[in-house]
Protein backbone atom coordinates (compact mmCIF):
# COMPACT_ATOMS: atom_id res chain seq x y z
CA UNK A 1 0.00 0.00 0.00
CA UNK A 2 1.43 3.37 -0.98
CA UNK A 3 2.48 5.44 2.03
CA UNK A 4 0.79 8.77 2.58
CA UNK A 5 1.02 11.45 5.26
CA UNK A 6 -1.57 9.78 7.48
CA UNK A 7 -0.33 6.18 7.49
CA UNK A 8 1.28 5.18 10.81
CA UNK A 9 4.99 4.45 10.78
CA UNK A 10 6.22 0.86 10.86
CA UNK A 11 7.02 -0.72 14.19
CA UNK A 12 10.53 0.61 15.04
CA UNK A 13 13.26 -2.00 14.91
CA UNK A 14 14.77 -0.62 18.13
CA UNK A 15 11.51 -1.46 19.98
CA UNK A 16 10.64 -4.65 18.14
CA UNK A 17 12.24 -7.18 20.51
CA UNK A 18 10.56 -5.66 23.59
CA UNK A 19 7.17 -5.49 21.87
CA UNK A 20 7.47 -9.07 20.56
CA UNK A 21 8.03 -10.25 24.14
CA UNK A 22 4.95 -8.33 25.31
CA UNK A 23 2.29 -9.54 22.89
CA UNK A 24 1.62 -12.08 20.19
CA UNK A 25 0.06 -9.28 18.08
CA UNK A 26 2.83 -6.65 17.88
CA UNK A 27 1.19 -4.83 14.96
CA UNK A 28 -2.10 -4.53 16.87
CA UNK A 29 -0.24 -3.24 19.94
CA UNK A 30 1.68 -0.69 17.87
CA UNK A 31 -1.40 0.63 16.05
CA UNK A 32 -3.21 0.64 19.39
CA UNK A 33 -0.78 3.27 20.69
CA UNK A 34 -1.80 5.59 17.83
CA UNK A 35 -5.50 4.85 18.21
CA UNK A 36 -5.37 5.33 21.98
CA UNK A 37 -3.63 8.68 21.58
CA UNK A 38 -5.96 9.93 18.85
CA UNK A 39 -9.10 8.88 20.75
CA UNK A 40 -8.20 10.44 24.10
CA UNK A 41 -11.33 12.33 25.18
CA UNK A 42 -11.63 16.03 25.95
CA UNK A 43 -13.27 17.11 29.22
CA UNK A 44 -16.80 17.12 27.74
CA UNK A 45 -16.50 13.63 26.27
CA UNK A 46 -14.70 12.35 29.37
CA UNK A 47 -17.69 13.38 31.48
CA UNK A 48 -20.10 11.69 29.06
CA UNK A 49 -18.10 8.45 29.19
CA UNK A 50 -17.85 8.60 32.96
CA UNK A 51 -21.64 8.84 33.23
CA UNK A 52 -22.04 5.95 30.77
CA UNK A 53 -19.72 3.73 32.86
CA UNK A 54 -21.95 4.22 35.91
CA UNK A 55 -24.83 2.48 34.11
CA UNK A 56 -22.91 -0.81 33.99
CA UNK A 57 -22.01 -3.08 36.89
CA UNK A 58 -18.39 -4.01 36.23
CA UNK A 59 -17.96 -5.67 39.65
CA UNK A 60 -18.28 -9.07 37.95
CA UNK A 61 -17.37 -10.05 34.38
CA UNK A 62 -19.10 -8.38 31.44
CA UNK A 63 -18.70 -9.63 27.87
CA UNK A 64 -18.94 -7.11 25.05
CA UNK A 65 -20.79 -7.89 21.83
CA UNK A 66 -20.67 -5.74 18.70
CA UNK A 67 -23.02 -6.73 15.85
CA UNK A 68 -22.37 -4.86 12.60
CA UNK A 69 -25.33 -4.79 10.21
CA UNK A 70 -27.07 -2.20 7.94
CA UNK A 71 -24.72 -1.31 5.03
CA UNK A 72 -22.12 -3.88 6.15
CA UNK A 73 -24.21 -6.86 5.05
CA UNK A 74 -23.58 -5.85 1.42
CA UNK A 75 -19.84 -6.38 1.79
CA UNK A 76 -19.44 -9.06 4.46
CA UNK A 77 -21.13 -12.35 5.30
CA UNK A 78 -24.22 -12.15 7.51
CA UNK A 79 -23.90 -13.68 10.98
CA UNK A 80 -26.87 -14.37 13.22
CA UNK A 81 -27.08 -13.13 16.79
CA UNK A 82 -26.95 -16.77 17.94
CA UNK A 83 -23.43 -17.12 16.50
CA UNK A 84 -22.23 -14.30 18.75
CA UNK A 85 -24.04 -15.56 21.82
CA UNK A 86 -22.58 -19.06 21.50
CA UNK A 87 -19.13 -17.53 21.94
CA UNK A 88 -20.36 -15.42 24.85
CA UNK A 89 -21.68 -18.48 26.68
CA UNK A 90 -18.47 -20.41 26.00
CA UNK A 91 -16.44 -17.60 27.56
CA UNK A 92 -18.58 -17.59 30.71
CA UNK A 93 -18.36 -21.39 31.02
CA UNK A 94 -14.58 -21.26 30.67
CA UNK A 95 -14.43 -18.47 33.26
CA UNK A 96 -16.49 -20.53 35.72
CA UNK A 97 -14.03 -23.42 35.46
CA UNK A 98 -11.71 -21.42 37.70
CA UNK A 99 -14.17 -19.03 39.41
CA UNK A 100 -17.49 -19.18 41.20
CA UNK A 101 -20.62 -19.08 38.99
CA UNK A 102 -21.50 -15.56 37.89
CA UNK A 103 -24.50 -13.77 36.46
CA UNK A 104 -24.35 -13.50 32.66
CA UNK A 105 -23.87 -9.86 31.71
CA UNK A 106 -23.16 -8.36 28.29
CA UNK A 107 -22.77 -4.91 26.79
CA UNK A 108 -24.40 -5.06 23.36
CA UNK A 109 -23.68 -2.50 20.64
CA UNK A 110 -25.04 -2.46 17.10
CA UNK A 111 -25.93 -0.13 14.25
CA UNK A 112 -29.27 -1.97 14.01
CA UNK A 113 -31.84 -1.34 16.81
CA UNK A 114 -33.63 -4.59 15.97
CA UNK A 115 -30.56 -6.54 17.11
CA UNK A 116 -30.92 -5.05 20.60
CA UNK A 117 -34.62 -5.91 20.75
CA UNK A 118 -33.94 -9.44 19.46
CA UNK A 119 -31.31 -10.05 22.13
CA UNK A 120 -33.58 -8.93 24.97
CA UNK A 121 -36.32 -11.26 23.69
CA UNK A 122 -34.15 -14.33 23.09
CA UNK A 123 -31.85 -14.08 26.12
CA UNK A 124 -33.98 -12.96 29.08
CA UNK A 125 -31.66 -14.77 31.50
CA UNK A 126 -28.85 -12.37 30.55
CA UNK A 127 -28.39 -8.90 31.99
CA UNK A 128 -28.08 -6.84 28.82
CA UNK A 129 -26.66 -3.32 28.80
CA UNK A 130 -27.03 -1.37 25.57
CA UNK A 131 -27.49 2.08 24.06
CA UNK A 132 -30.63 2.19 21.93
CA UNK A 133 -30.10 5.86 21.09
CA UNK A 134 -26.70 5.05 19.61
CA UNK A 135 -28.17 2.22 17.52
CA UNK A 136 -30.99 4.44 16.25
CA UNK A 137 -28.59 7.21 15.27
CA UNK A 138 -26.42 4.77 13.31
CA UNK A 139 -29.11 2.92 11.35
CA UNK A 140 -29.30 5.67 8.72
CA UNK A 141 -25.83 6.07 7.20
CA UNK A 142 -26.66 9.66 6.22
CA UNK A 143 -26.81 10.63 9.90
CA UNK A 144 -23.58 9.00 11.06
CA UNK A 145 -21.71 12.27 10.75
CA UNK A 146 -23.93 14.04 13.28
CA UNK A 147 -22.65 14.87 16.75
CA UNK A 148 -25.18 12.52 18.36
CA UNK A 149 -24.11 9.59 16.20
CA UNK A 150 -20.40 10.27 16.64
CA UNK A 151 -20.71 10.47 20.42
CA UNK A 152 -22.79 7.29 20.35
CA UNK A 153 -20.13 5.24 18.59
CA UNK A 154 -17.39 6.71 20.82
CA UNK A 155 -19.39 5.64 23.87
CA UNK A 156 -19.99 2.15 22.46
CA UNK A 157 -16.31 1.64 21.66
CA UNK A 158 -15.23 2.93 25.06
CA UNK A 159 -17.60 0.67 26.99
CA UNK A 160 -16.74 -2.37 24.88
CA UNK A 161 -13.03 -1.89 25.63
CA UNK A 162 -13.85 -1.96 29.35
CA UNK A 163 -15.39 -5.42 29.15
CA UNK A 164 -13.51 -8.65 29.91
CA UNK A 165 -13.97 -10.17 26.47
CA UNK A 166 -15.46 -8.99 23.17
CA UNK A 167 -17.24 -10.95 20.42
CA UNK A 168 -17.44 -9.12 17.11
CA UNK A 169 -16.42 -9.31 13.44
CA UNK A 170 -12.92 -8.10 12.62
CA UNK A 171 -14.02 -7.30 9.09
CA UNK A 172 -15.59 -4.25 10.78
CA UNK A 173 -13.56 -1.10 11.41
CA UNK A 174 -15.30 -0.73 14.77
CA UNK A 175 -14.21 -4.19 15.91
CA UNK A 176 -10.64 -3.55 14.73
CA UNK A 177 -10.48 -0.30 16.71
CA UNK A 178 -11.75 -2.13 19.79
CA UNK A 179 -9.07 -4.82 19.40
CA UNK A 180 -6.32 -2.22 18.98
CA UNK A 181 -7.57 -0.14 21.92
CA UNK A 182 -7.66 -3.20 24.15
CA UNK A 183 -3.96 -3.69 23.38
CA UNK A 184 -3.43 -0.05 24.31
CA UNK A 185 -5.19 -0.59 27.65
CA UNK A 186 -4.03 -4.11 28.57
CA UNK A 187 -0.68 -4.58 26.83
CA UNK A 188 -1.56 -7.98 25.39
CA UNK A 189 -5.21 -8.36 24.37
CA UNK A 190 -4.68 -11.13 21.82
CA UNK A 191 -6.97 -13.44 23.79
CA UNK A 192 -9.61 -10.86 24.68
CA UNK A 193 -11.45 -10.66 21.35
CA UNK A 194 -13.15 -13.39 19.33
CA UNK A 195 -13.92 -12.63 15.71
CA UNK A 196 -16.90 -14.34 14.12
CA UNK A 197 -15.39 -13.87 10.65
CA UNK A 198 -11.81 -12.87 9.75
CA UNK A 199 -8.75 -12.54 12.02
CA UNK A 200 -7.26 -9.12 12.77
CA UNK A 201 -4.93 -7.88 10.07
CA UNK A 202 -2.80 -4.79 9.73
CA UNK A 203 -4.22 -2.99 6.68
CA UNK A 204 -0.84 -1.26 6.19
CA UNK A 205 1.02 -4.54 5.84
CA UNK A 206 0.54 -6.44 2.58
CA UNK A 207 1.82 -9.71 3.97
CA UNK A 208 3.35 -11.26 7.07
CA UNK A 209 5.76 -14.10 7.66
CA UNK A 210 5.26 -16.69 10.40
CA UNK A 211 7.72 -19.31 11.63
CA UNK A 212 6.64 -22.63 13.15
CA UNK A 213 7.93 -23.01 16.72
CA UNK A 214 6.85 -26.66 17.03
CA UNK A 215 6.43 -29.42 14.50
CA UNK A 216 3.14 -30.97 13.40
CA UNK A 217 3.91 -34.10 11.40
CA UNK A 218 0.22 -34.64 10.55
CA UNK A 219 0.29 -31.28 8.74
CA UNK A 220 3.81 -31.88 7.41
CA UNK A 221 5.01 -28.86 9.38
CA UNK A 222 8.47 -28.84 10.92
CA UNK A 223 9.94 -26.48 13.46
CA UNK A 224 11.50 -23.55 11.62
CA UNK A 225 9.20 -23.78 8.58
CA UNK A 226 8.13 -20.36 7.37
CA UNK A 227 4.65 -19.38 6.16
CA UNK A 228 3.93 -16.36 4.05
CA UNK A 229 0.39 -14.99 4.49
CA UNK A 230 -1.10 -12.45 2.10
CA UNK A 231 -3.32 -9.76 3.60
CA UNK A 232 -7.11 -10.19 3.42
CA UNK A 233 -8.14 -7.82 0.63
CA UNK A 234 -11.88 -7.33 1.19
CA UNK A 235 -12.65 -3.63 1.47
CA UNK A 236 -15.37 -1.83 3.33
CA UNK A 237 -16.27 1.07 5.58
CA UNK A 238 -17.40 -0.23 8.87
Amino acid sequence: IARNTYNPFSLPAVLAYRIFSLTSEPDAWWLGQFVGYLMRPNETVKQLLSEAEKRIDFSTPVVGVHVRRTDKIREAEYHSLEEYMVQVELWFRKYEMSHSPVRRKIYLASCEPEVLRECHEKYPHYTIYDNMNSAKSAIDTRHRGTEESQLGIIEDIHLLTLTDFVVCTLSSNVCRRIYELMHFKHGDASGMVHSIDVPWQNIYRRSIMYEAVVEDLAMNIRKGDQFHFIRYEKTGNG
